[in-house]
């Protein structure tokens, strides 16, 4: 459990916080901006998850998303 803490502290969200945060002396507007990013990230997202699996049958959108999921992580691999 404390690894799986230690990988998430690192995401480029928390870092873009952290970094918000020590340009602006204001925690609570850093707070806000954030959560509020946050949930329009996660809204955008239900919502086009939800037209994804009105459109695609359940297989697809599985290898579709798998598809995904491997591409962004090997353009990260490899830098681009």
């Amino acid at each position: 459990m404390g690894t799986i803490f230690l990988m998430e502290m690192a995401d480029k969200t928390q870092l873009s916080a952290a970094s918000f945060s020590a340009k602006i002396s204001r925690p609570t507007l850093v707070y806000l901006a954030t959560v509020v990013g946050l949930a329009l990230a996660s809204v955008i997202s239900v919502v086009f998850g939800r037209a994804l699996a009105l459109l695609l049958p359940e297989k697809y959108l599985r290898y579709l998303v798998g598809t995904i999921f491997i591409l962004t992580g090997v353009l990260t691999v490899i830098g681009r």
